[in-house]
Order: C-alpha cells, then structure tokens, then sequence
C-alpha cells in the first residue's frame, strides 16, 4: 500500500506539473515568436522603449509623491505635537468653540 501511494503521488505531482506545461508552453512560444517578429522588423527597440517607459515615469513619480507624503506626515507628526487640549474647568460649550 505504501508503495502505491508513493506512485500515487508522484503521478499527482507529475500531472500538475503537464498541466501547467500545456497552458504555459503555447504563451511562451508566443512570446518567442513575437520577439522574433520584432527582431526581424527592427521593431525591438520600439517595443523596449514603449514597455519601459511607463514603468519609469511611474518610479519617478512614486520617488517624487513619497517625498511630498514623508513632509506632509512630518508637519502634520510636528503640528499633533503643538496642539492644544481644552482646560477640564471649561464648560462644554466653552470647550466646543476651542475644538472646532
């Protein structure tokens, strides 16, 4: 029996393993055949130029927004630390002019 579950396993394993070379191997061989399609077109340089721009504008813009959000969490961190508690003697409606 332990020999048969072994052998069970390993096909379960091998069978996972087919089925994702059948779903992958015809994108991949897609792939291939439009670098090649490129290549042959003298089209490669456009489509690496057109695939990595985006990616750069959007690391530039992230390197410029973290900037912009790190200064705005340190003034609004500096700011909580000066702000102003009502005095516990006040009436409520002393106190709610101070809070708006």
């Amino acid at each position: 029996m332990k020999g048969a579950k072994k052998l069970r396993q390993a096909l379960l394993r091998w069978d996972h393993l087919l089925m994702a070379l059948a779903l992958g191997l015809p994108f991949l061989a897609l792939m291939l055949l439009g670098f090649l399609w490129l290549a042959e077109h003298e089209a490669i340089l456009w489509f690496l130029a057109l695939t990595i721009a985006p990616g750069a504008i959007l690391f530039a813009m992230r390197g410029v927004l973290g900037r912009r959000w790190r200064k705005r969490s340190e003034i609004e961190a500096e700011l909580a630390d000066t702000s102003v508690e009502p005095d516990p003697e006040w009436l409520p409606e002393e106190k709610k002019f101070l809070l708006m």
